[in-house]
């Protein structure tokens, strides 16, 4: 019964707050539409990442919103998928934004699913280490939102060409680089050519 009442005060703390109420396309208590909190990430994702659909031959599916009302948290997860990989846009609203990259594996005969996958921020390690895309967590404007979103496209033009193409070569570095940081060590990997041993 605590457990219940705590989830109830919790619950009723985040709808106070106005965290609880960001659902896309419901209206207010005015009767009018919201504005789309995500309009500026939807925009700058178009805009930075249509070179997917034109040199890679990805298809974009329509952005997804998910609510998660007990924690507050409102996200929308935009899609790329060719025959091989699969490019996800996230973004929490201001909170984090993040784009990661999976090798498409099938499932069953004529269904693809994503497998293995690393944050774009391991192949900047693993590709040009010295370089910071300048990540951090929100809340973010919407000139921040476009900046993040050219950045990490940028990467994927300059360093996952392979990836994009279904060349996975890389992945077992990435791999690296996270159980290195798993274990809370450096990774060699992450390391310029010159410094390392």
């Amino acid at each position: 019964m605590r457990y219940k009442s705590y989830l109830i005060l919790v619950g009723g703390l985040i709808a106070a707050l106005g965290c609880a109420d960001l659902a896309l396309g419901q209206k207010n208590h005015a009767g009018r539409r919201r504005k789309d909190p995500f309009a500026a990430f939807k925009k700058a994702a178009e805009r930075e990442f249509n070179f997917l659909e034109a040199d890679y031959g990805f298809r974009k599916a329509p952005a997804k919103i998910q609510t998660i009302k007990w924690a507050g948290i409102t996200s929308c997860v935009i899609s790329y998928r060719n025959a091989t990989t699969e490019v996800n846009l996230h973004y929490d609203l201001n909170a984090a934004l993040w784009v990661e990259v999976s090798r498409l594996e099938q499932e069953r005969p004529g269904v693809l699913v994503p497998g293995e996958g690393y944050n774009v921020e391991y192949l900047i390690k693993a590709c040009c280490p010295g370089e910071a895309v300048g990540r951090k967590h929100g809340p973010y404007s919407d000139e921040d939102v476009g900046g993040l979103l050219n950045a990490y496209a940028r990467v994927l033009r300059e360093h996952g060409r392979g990836v994009l193409a279904g060349d996975f070569d890389i992945f077992p570095r990435l791999r690296s680089i996270v159980d290195d940081e798993v274990r809370g060590r450096p990774s060699l990997d992450a390391q310029a050519p010159d410094k390392q041993p």
